[in-house]
C-alpha cells in the first residue's frame, strides 16, 4: 500500500476567503455545546478573537498527550479540539480508527458540520489508523522514518504550504501501539512528530487510552510517553482544574492520600498474590505431577494394547500419536510413519473403497464414526486383515478437536472363517454325499432285509414242512402198532418210515444250522460295529488250524466233485493270536468257494509275508475255478448289506460274510483283497498278524469251542484250578434245570433225563432258591420273570458263603445273548460257564462231563 493512498486527496482546492460564511457554519451549536468540551475549545476561540491561529498554541508548536477512559469523553476531546480549527478555516487532520472516525464524525454533524464538504475542499484530512500503521510498522516491529515523511510528512508539508501553518492534527496511532504494549514504538513515533515539528508548524493533539498504563509495570513507559510532549492533560475527572491554585493543591492532597492507599493496598495485593503465586504454584506440581503420571499410564496403556491406535489433534500438524502394535500390524516403524505416512501400505482396492473417510483422506471439522475391514499388504507381499474404527473427539462445545482410528489384527479370524466356510462346503458336500450313500445304503439295507428274511423263511418253511412229515410218520407208526402181532408188512413199513424220519431230522438239523449261521452273522456284524470283538492272543499253529477248517468243508467238496487243495509251503510256525478268527474268516472264504464253484479245484494257501523281531505277517489265500465277478460285481463286495445282483436269488446268503471277514482281518493287524475274472474263478487274498513264539511245546488249551458264541476258551488247567477249590467232589447226580420257556425246559429235561440225571425245574430264580441246595449242577437261564437268572446266582452264592462256605454249586449259564460284555456280567456275578442258545445236546454232556471230570480228579 502506497502512503499517498491513505491520505484523501482533495479534487478541489479552494481558498474561499469568506470566512463570515464558513464561520457560521456551526456557530449555532456551538455555544450550547462549549459548556461541556475541554478548554482545547476555549483555547482555540481565544485564539481567534484576538486574531490569531487556532491551534496555535503557545509557540505553534504545541505537542499535546490526552488520556481517556471513556469514548464518549475521548469524541467531545477530538470535537473540542478541531471544531474551532473548522470554523476558522484550519486545516484538520484526524488519524483514527475506523470506529473513532465514525464517532467523531457523527459528533461534528450534530454541530452542523458538513463534513464531506470539508474533506472535499481539503480542509478535513480522515485517514484509518490501523491502515497507517501497516504502512509505518516494519516487519521487525520498528517504525519506519522513511515511511512517515512519506505518508505523514508529505501530508503536512502540503497543508502548510495551502494553509501557512495553520493545521490541526489529532493522532492514536500511538495509542494502537501502546494497546499492543509497545510503547517503546510510541516513544519512537511521538519522536518522529516531534522531528517534524521543528520543520512545520502545527498543533498535535495524541489520545491514549489511560487503562494501556493501568498495571505498575506500565510506570515507565507512561512516563516515557508524556515526556515527549509538551503538556500533559489529564483525563475526566480532572480536566476541570483549570488554573486555581486552592483547587490544583487540594487535588495535589487528595492524590498522595490515594497514593498512599494505593501503596498499601499495592503491598497487600502483592502480597496476597505471592501467597496465591505459591499456592498455584502448588497446585500446577500437583496437577503437572498427576498429568504426568496420567500421560505415563496412558502411555503404557497405549504400548500394551493388542489394538493399534492412530490418532491426531487439530492445529498442530504434528500433533498425532501411533502406538507401538499400531506399527507393528502396518509393518513400519513409527519413524517411518511419521515421515511417510501409512495409507499407501493399504491395498489398492480398499484404499479405493474407503478414498472418501478418514484417515484415508483428509477431512477436517466433520463428524467420523465408521467400523470396516481391509487389508494391508506387508513388505514381504503378505496380507494382513484389520477390523479398522474410526471416533471423533470433541471438546466441551461439540467443536472437532480430532480424530482417533484403531485398527485389530484380524488375519487368524479371517483364515478360521475361511476355513470355517470351506470345511461347511466340505461339511455339505460331505453331508451330501453321506445323504446319497445313506439312501443307497437303504436301498441296499431294504435288498438284504428282504434276502434275509427269505433266508430265515426258507429254513422255517423246512423245518415247518419235516415237522409235518414227521407227525404224518407219526400216524403210520400207530397204525403199524395198532396191529398186533406185527405183520411183515407193518415191520417193512415201520422200517420204510425210520428212513424217512430219519431224512426230516437230517433236514430239520441243516435247516438249524443255516438259520443259526445267519443269526451269528447279525450277531458279528452288531459286535463288529459297536467295537465290541476282542481277539484272544493264545499260542496256536496256523497250519494247523487251517488244515483243520478245510477237513470241515472235505465232504461238502466231494460230493460237489471238485478237488479241495491245500498249499502250505512253509515249515511249522507257532504264533500267538486268535485261531478262532482265523478259522471263521478262512470258513467264509472257502463257504463261498464251494458255494460259487461247480467244477474244477479250490485251493488254500499259507505263506508267510514278513517276518519282524515283534510280528510275523502271514498271507492266506483261497482260489477257486467258479463263476468268477465282474469289475462292478467286485465293487460292492466287502460292503456291509452288498450282494452281488446276479449271484443274490440263485445263491442266497445273508450279504455280511465278506463284510464281517474283512473287518476281523483289520483287527488282526491286515487287510483282505480280491482277484477275479467273470467265468474265470477268484482268488481271495487276506494277511494277518501274529506274535512270534519260540519253539517249545504247545500250551494245552481247554478246548476249541465249536460254537462261536461261545467266548471264555480259558485253559484247562486255570480253570481246573479255580473250581478245585470251590466245587464239590462228588458224583452229580441232580442236575437243576431253571427256565421259565416251558418248550425249553422239556428238551432240557428229555436231554438229561436220556444219560440218567435226575431232573428238577424251576421256573424262575425266586424258585431255584428253594431249591438249590439238592442240586449237584445248575442250568439258569438269564432273562426270566420274577426273579432273573443273575440275581438268583448272586442270592445263591451268598447263601453259599453264609451256609456252606467250603462248597460251591456249579452254575451253567443259558442266554440267547452271546455279546461279550453280556458273557463277563455273567461270570463275574458268580456263574462258572456260559452257553448261547440254540443249545445242542452235544454241548450240555461236555459241559457235564467238564464237571465230572474236575470232581473225579478231586476226588482221586
Amino acid at each position: 500500500m502506497h502512503p499517498s493512498s491513505l491520505v484523501q486527496q482533495p479534487t478541489v482546492f479552494v481558498d474561499e476567503g469568506n470566512s463570515s460564511a464558513a464561520s457560521d457554519e456551526g456557530s449555532s451549536t456551538a455555544p450550547a455545546y462549549q459548556e461541556s468540551l475541554p478548554g482545547y475549545e476555549d483555547a482555540v476561540m481565544t485564539d481567534v478573537a484576538k486574531g490569531g491561529a487556532p491551534c496555535d498554541g503557545h509557540d505553534g508548536h504545541d505537542h499535546i498527550v490526552q488520556f481517556w477512559e471513556t469514548e464518549e469523553y475521548l469524541f467531545n476531546i477530538v470535537v473540542g479540539f478541531v471544531a474551532p480549527a473548522l470554523t476558522a478555516r484550519v486545516a484538520v487532520v484526524i488519524i483514527a480508527t475506523k470506529e473513532h472516525l465514525a464517532g467523531v464524525e457523527a459528533k461534528l454533524v450534530e454541530r452542523g458540520f458538513n463534513v464531506a464538504k470539508r474533506q472535499q475542499r481539503g480542509q478535513l484530512t480522515l485517514i484509518d489508523a490501523l491502515d497507517a500503521l501497516s504502512v509505518l510498522q516494519l516487519k521487525d516491529g520498528t517504525i519506519s522514518a522513511t515511511k512517515f515523511q512519506e505518508l505523514v510528512g508529505t501530508l503536512i508539508r502540503r497543508l502548510d504550504r495551502q494553509y501557512q501553518g495553520r493545521i490541526c492534527v489529532f493522532g492514536e496511532i500511538v495509542d494502537i501501539l501502546a494497546a499492543r504494549g509497545q510503547y517503546d514504538r510510541s516513544v519512537d513515533l511521538e519522536e518522529l512528530w516531534n522531528g517534524l515539528q521543528e520543520r512545520h508548524s502545527f498543533t498535535l493533539l495524541c489520545g491514549y487510552n489511560l487503562n494501556n498504563f493501568r498495571d505498575q509495570a506500565h510506570k515507565d513507559a507512561f512516563l516515557n510517553v508524556c515526556s515527549t510532549h509538551s503538556k500533559v492533560t489529564p483525563g475526566e475527572g480532572f480536566s476541570d482544574l483549570a488554573d486555581n491554585p486552592a483547587d490544583q493543591n487540594t487535588m495535589v492532597a487528595i492524590l498522595m492520600q490515594k497514593s498512599k492507599a494505593l501503596e498499601k493496598e499495592i503491598e497487600r495485593r502483592k502480597a496476597a498474590e505471592a501467597a496465591l503465586h505459591n499456592s498455584l504454584k502448588v497446585l500446577s506440581n500437583h496437577a503437572q505431577e498427576a498429568l504426568c503420571r496420567e500421560r505415563d499410564v496412558y502411555r503404557t496403556l497405549l504400548s500394551i494394547l493388542p489394538v493399534g491406535v492412530y490418532g491426531i489433534e487439530f492445529g498442530d500438524d504434528d500433533d498425532f500419536f501411533i502406538n507401538r502394535r499400531f506399527s507393528e500390524i502396518v509393518g513400519r516403524s513409527q519413524v517411518e510413519i511419521r515421515i511417510n505416512g501409512w495409507q499407501d501400505a493399504v491395498h489398492p482396492e480398499d484404499r479405493e473403497r474407503l478414498a472418501s473417510d478418514w484417515p484415508f483422506s483428509e477431512c477436517q471439522h466433520c463428524t467420523l464414526t465408521g467400523k470396516y475391514e481391509y487389508r494391508f499388504v506387508l513388505s514381504d507381499g503378505s496380507l494382513r486383515w484389520v477390523a479398522g474404527e474410526t471416533a471423533t473427539n470433541m471438546d466441551e462445545d461439540g467443536n472437532v478437536r480430532g480424530y482417533v482410528h484403531t485398527i485389530l489384527d484380524i488375519t487368524e479370524l479371517k483364515h478360521i472363517e475361511k476355513e470355517r466356510l470351506e470345511a461347511k462346503e466340505a461339511a455339505e458336500e460331505h453331508q451330501r454325499h453321506r445323504a446319497e450313500e445313506a439312501e443307497k445304503h437303504k436301498e441296499q439295507q431294504d435288498q438284504w432285509i428282504d434276502s434275509l428274511c427269505h433266508e430265515l423263511r426258507n429254513p422255517l418253511n423246512g423245518i415247518n414242512g419235516n415237522v409235518e412229515l414227521l407227525e404224518m410218520g407219526l400216524e403210520v407208526r400207530r397204525t403199524a402198532l395198532d396191529k398186533i402181532p406185527m405183520t411183515v408188512v407193518g415191520v417193512h413199513s415201520l422200517r420204510e418210515q425210520l428212513t424217512l424220519d430219519q431224512e426230516c431230522v437230517h433236514a430239520i438239523s441243516k435247516c438249524v444250522a443255516h438259520q443259526k449261521v445267519i443269526t451269528d452273522d447279525v450277531l458279528n456284524l452288531s459286535k463288529l460295529e459297536l467295537g465290541k470283538i476282542t481277539l484272544e492272543n493264545i499260542e496256536f499253529d496256523p497250519k494247523s488250524t487251517l488244515a483243520d477248517v478245510a477237513k470241515m468243508f472235505e465232504a461238502q467238496a466231494t460230493r460237489k466233485g471238485l478237488d479241495l487243495r491245500l498249499n502250505f509251503p512253509i515249515s511249522d510256525i507257532r504264533i500267538k493270536g486268535d485261531p478262532h478268527r482265523l478259522s471263521q474268516i478262512v470258513v467264509n472264504l472257502l463257504a463261498n468257494a464251494l458255494k460259487f464253484t461247480d467244477s474244477g479245484n479250490i485251493t488254500l494257501a499259507l505263506e508267510i509275508a514278513e517276518r519282524k523281531p515283534k510280528h510275523t505277517l502271514l498271507r492266506v489265500s483261497v482260489k477257486d475255478t467258479g463263476i468268477g465277478l465282474t469289475t462292478e460285481e467286485a465293487a460292492m463286495l466287502f460292503q456291509r448289506f452288498a450282494q452281488p445282483s446276479s449271484t443274490t436269488h440263485e445263491y442266497g446268503g445273508s450279504g455280511l460274510g465278506l463284510f464281517l471277514s474283512k473287518g476281523l482281518v483289520e483287527l488282526m493287524g491286515g487287510s483282505i483283497s480280491v482277484e477275479t475274472e467273470k467265468l474265470m474263478g477268484s482268488e481271495f487274498i487276506f494277511t494277518f498278524q501274529g506274535e512270534p513264539v519260540a519253539s517249545a511245546a504247545p500250551t494245552l488249551a481247554w478246548r476249541e469251542k465249536s460254537n462261536s458264541s461261545l467266548t471264555s476258551h480259558r485253559s484247562l488247567d486255570v480253570l481246573e484250578k479255580a473250581l478245585a477249590a470251590h466245587v464239590i467232589r462228588r458224583e452229580i447226580e441232580t442236575i437243576l434245570v431253571v427256565e421259565d420257556n416251558e418248550l425249553n425246559q422239556r428238551i432240557m429235561l428229555r436231554f438229561l433225563q436220556s444219560k440218567g440225571y435226575t431232573v428238577l425245574i424251576a421256573n424262575n430264580g425266586l424258585e431255584a432258591l428253594s431249591q438249590y441246595e439238592r442240586a449237584h449242577l445248575i442250568f439258569m437261564d438269564i432273562q426270566m420273570p420274577v426273579m432273573d437268572g443273575l440275581t438268583a446266582t448272586s442270592e445263591i452264592r451268598r447263601l453259599e458263603r453264609l451256609r456252606h462256605p467250603s462248597s460251591r454249586i456249579p452254575i451253567v449259564g443259558l442266554s440267547g445273548n452271546a455279546r461279550q460284555d453280556h458273557v463277563a456280567t455273567a461270570l463275574q456275578r458268580g456263574m462258572d460257564e456260559y452257553i448261547t442258545k440254540p443249545v445242542k445236546r452235544a454241548r450240555i454232556y461236555e459241559v457235564i462231563e467238564h464237571f465230572e471230570g474236575i470232581r473225579s480228579k478231586g476226588g482221586g
